[in-house]
């Protein structure tokens, strides 16, 4: 996985790059590219925002694509 930060960025977005490659079977390769943000609600409190493409590629089948959505909330309870 390759990931690049831009700092000093008020968004400060994320964008990925991944290779996967299967090391036995069918041959398949996947290649997934991404960006993602994350908001801060209050000092506990963030959002995570991210969208990924991911083409496959296989052997024995036809090539094939996903759109991949994450929506994650973080919190940190206090004692």
């Amino acid at each position: 996985m390759i990931e690049y930060k831009i700092k000093d960025w008020s968004n400060n977005p994320k964008f990925y790059f991944e290779y996967f490659k299967e090391v036995e079977g069918n041959d398949q390769e996947a290649f997934r590219y991404g960006i993602s943000n994350k908001i801060k609600i209050s000092n506990s409190k963030d959002i995570s925002f991210r969208y990924f493409f991911q083409r496959y590629k296989e052997k024995l089948m036809l090539n094939s694509s996903a759109h991949i959505i994450s929506v994650k909330y973080s919190f940190e309870k206090s004692k």
